[in-house]
């Protein structure tokens, strides 16, 4: 399936293709990865592109590049070895605590209508998820895209490796443990907060609402 258009494919735009229709099949495929040519023709971009937002997710964790074999998609089990899984949750929870809310209010006046759009895109998904592992993983991606919307590089790389600590096991099973409809419903409520105060550009409760909904996630994670 060609899923391309006659519009220019930015990477932003390019990383969630490949997240939604190439990274998805990659384990029925024994979790190998296509070749970047097959990626660009499929998806209509250069092979360009797709190297840079493969050197992105490699960077990341997400697959590894095996030369003569190709590309992988990590296994669970080896990223959590790589990234987070020393960290306690009280530990991911303080950093997040220190650092997001800045991401968001440096965000509110960055963000253009595109990014917009994902962060409303994000939401919707995350709502449409019916398991704990899908609404996980949106909200991750909900949180890269607040990074994504200030148009820094360096603190998207940070907010990345922020991310990648959520493969902590500890982390994991704490926050499956509190994964009720009442909990997800809140984070709900919070995710729209957030991104209310982006449109608005109110730098202010941008920032307030990422407190308040990281006071909450800690709460939920930790007890306290």
């Amino acid at each position: 399936m060609h899923v391309g258009s006659t519009k220019p494919v930015v990477d932003r735009d390019l990383r969630r293709l490949i997240d939604e229709h190439i990274l998805t099949a990659a384990p029925q495929d024994g979790g190998r990865v296509p070749p970047e040519r097959q990626i660009a023709e499929q998806l209509g971009c250069s092979r360009a592109q797709v190297r840079r937002v493969m050197g992105e997710l490699e960077r990341e964790g997400r697959v590894t590049r095996e030369v003569g074999r190709g590309t992988f998609l990590t296994p669970t089990d080896t990223a959590s070895q790589r990234f987070g899984a020393s960290f306690t949750p009280a530990a991911i929870m303080t950093a997040s605590m220190v650092f997001e809310p800045e991401v968001v209010s440096l965000a509110a006046l960055a963000a253009t209508e595109e990014d917009f759009a994902e962060l409303y895109r994000c939401l919707e998904r995350g709502e449409a998820a019916s398991d704990y592992e899908s609404f996980e993983q949106w909200d991750i991606s909900l949180h890269r895209a607040f990074a994504v919307a200030t148009h820094n590089n360096q603190i998207l790389a940070m907010v990345d490796v922020l991310n990648s600590t959520r493969n902590n096991p500890v982390w994991g099973r704490l926050k499956r443990d509190g994964f009720t409809p009442e909990n997800r419903l809140a984070i709900q409520n919070e995710h729209h907060q957030i991104v209310a105060a982006l449109v608005d550009r109110d730098r202010r409760r941008a920032a307030v609402a990422m407190t308040e909904h990281l006071r909450f996630v800690r709460l939920v994670v930790t007890g306290q």
